[in-house]
């Protein structure tokens, strides 16, 4: 019996030690500056923490694409940002081997990451776990996560998301899109000034929610296999000519409406 006390006692002590020898987590920043050669593809891989994606304009461009990183916790010895060239294509990986701890009891650093990036580049990001948000690209952009949530915000050019785990929002769209979710609601809206083009979303086991404008005239199918289908379109509209429009939910509902008045 004194034996097991005495084994109690010293992993208590030793768990105090480490928490206590421990300096308070802090919030810690650094910036990681990625030079380009005429490149026209950014390509992000995710490995940790949540990942937010800023296109930069025309007019304040600057010559390469800056990685912000944000650390609460310990600062790792090594920033997890490496970089590659392939043609004209930079391949940025992010994350990689972060945020691991070997002390018990002690939580693992939370890494963020904000990637600014020229407006003219194609971006494509493959995230391995951590929300992905990518504001107002004005150039294609494509995704896709293994768990975690997708926001597209104002997109004025293509986009196409493929999420396992997670949810998927696009907002204020104006050209064409491709949504997929495993397991995860996918909610789109279409900006007043969208542009005629095809639009596919899909789901395994998942809600779907598209809000078109009040001229949304397009070629329409809407099918769930065990859900209800809700449609606001006259059969005229969802049946015009015009590009191919289709939604499907293998398990969940899919709702096609207008925008509700402010």
């Amino acid at each position: 019996m004194k034996t097991r006390r005495l084994s109690r006692l010293c992993a208590a002590a030793l768990a105090v030690f480490a928490l206590t020898a421990l300096p308070v987590a802090a919030q810690q920043s650094a910036t990681v500056e990625i030079p380009l050669f005429g490149d026209t593809t950014l390509e992000v891989e995710s490995y940790n923490g949540g990942a937010r994606f800023v296109p930069i304009a025309a007019t304040t461009e600057a010559t390469g694409v800056t990685v912000k990183v944000a650390i609460s916790g310990a600062r790792p010895n090594q920033l997890p940002v490496q970089s590659t060239r392939v043609s004209k294509r930079v391949i940025v990986t992010i994350g990689r081997g972060s945020g691991a701890t070997q002390l018990p009891f002690v939580a693992k650093n939370q890494v963020a990451y904000e990637v600014d990036y020229p407006a003219r580049m194609k971006l494509v990001v493959h995230a391995f776990g951590g929300d992905i948000d990518v504001v107002d690209p004005t150039s294609a952009v494509s995704v896709t996560d293994a768990s975690g949530d997708v926001l597209i915000e104002n997109p004025r050019a293509p986009v196409a998301v493929d999420n396992q785990a997670g949810a998927v929002i696009v907002r204020r769209a104006v050209a064409a899109l491709d949504l997929a979710a495993d397991a995860g609601d996918i909610t789109a809206d279409l900006d007043p000034a969208w542009l005629p083009r095809s639009i596919r979303i899909e789901s395994a086991s998942g809600n779907l929610h598209l809000t078109v404008p009040a001229n949304f005239k397009a070629k329409v199918e809407a099918s769930s296999q065990s859900g209800s289908v809700h449609s606001a379109l006259s059969p005229s509209a969802a049946n015009a000519s015009g590009p191919p429009v289709w939604l499907y939910a293998e398990h969940g509902d899919v709702t096609i409406a207008f925008p509700q008045p402010r």
